[in-house]
């Protein structure tokens, strides 16, 4: 699957700004990966600031979980 190929640029930007994506083929293990840092990066910030990250993030995160099965 291709990463680059299924976000947008404002969604590419915001994955970058956690982990750079780049316009290739990635592995579901990869994809887990950056699945797995956009959590970590989310659940590293004040319990404030948590919810509002995951709601900005969902729609990646839905993504991202659609295409690991």
């Amino acid at each position: 699957m291709n990463l680059y190929k299924i976000f947008n640029d404002e969604e590419r930007n915001m994955i970058n700004h956690i982990e750079i994506i780049e316009d290739k083929e990635y592995s579901k293990d990869e994809i887990a990966r950056v699945e797995h840092r956009i959590i970590e990066d989310i659940m590293s910030n004040s319990k404030n600031n948590i919810s509002e990250l995951r709601d900005k993030y969902n729609g990646i995160l839905n993504k991202l979980e659609s295409n690991i099965k």
